[in-house]
């Protein structure tokens, strides 16, 4: 396996590793039976969520440290795929603002059930779970407008960042919503 092959690999495993992280998150609080949908009701979100925000921290430290602190190793092995260090700026540019904008995204997911418990249980947690909420989803949203979409990375998204990014704004428009109401 060539060392292009193991850059990839990385980087699949660092996502997938933040998937893993999502997925236990929403597992916890979707582990309720006191209601219906099996959602938490008892749980101090507050305390739950920061712990989740600090697993994502984590996630997001060593993907800084792991991938984005060391140039690709595509271009030091002479592969067919390196076209000299132009093209290996162009994929750190793009794992970096990916990371960027998945982290971001995951925070705003975590973050959202913060704010929906707050709107419905615990009115003091509003102005904290508001504010996280609302700065991730701005962070997505400028992440993709300022930078992956002027990139041209945009061009080859899948599917799903769209639907990310369709969360982000609807995210931002229940925000101003509730700052107005």
């Amino acid at each position: 396996m060539g060392p292009t092959a193991l850059d990839v690999l990385t980087c699949l495993c660092l996502i997938q590793d933040l998937q893993r992280i999502l997925t236990r998150s929403l597992d916890l609080l979707y582990s309720g039976t006191a209601s219906p949908s099996g959602l938490q009701m008892e749980s101090d979100y507050l305390l739950v969520i920061t712990t989740m925000e600090t697993q994502i921290l984590a996630w997001q430290h060593e993907w800084a440290n792991r991938v984005l602190s060391k140039p690709s190793t595509s271009g030091a092995s002479g592969s067919t795929l390196n076209r000299g260090s132009e093209e290996d700026e162009h994929v750190m540019q793009y794992r970096r603002l990916s990371a960027k904008f998945f982290f971001n995204y995951a925070m705003l997911i975590v973050n959202s059930f913060g704010l929906q418990n707050a709107l419905e249980r615990s009115a003091v947690d509003i102005g904290h779970f508001f504010a996280r909420c609302y700065s991730s989803a701005v962070a997505c949203a400028t992440v993709l407008r300022d930078e992956i979409g002027p990139q041209g990375y945009l061009r080859y998204a899948t599917d799903s960042t769209y639907v990310m990014a369709s969360y982000a704004v609807l995210s931002l428009l229940k925000v101003r919503h509730l700052s107005t109401a």
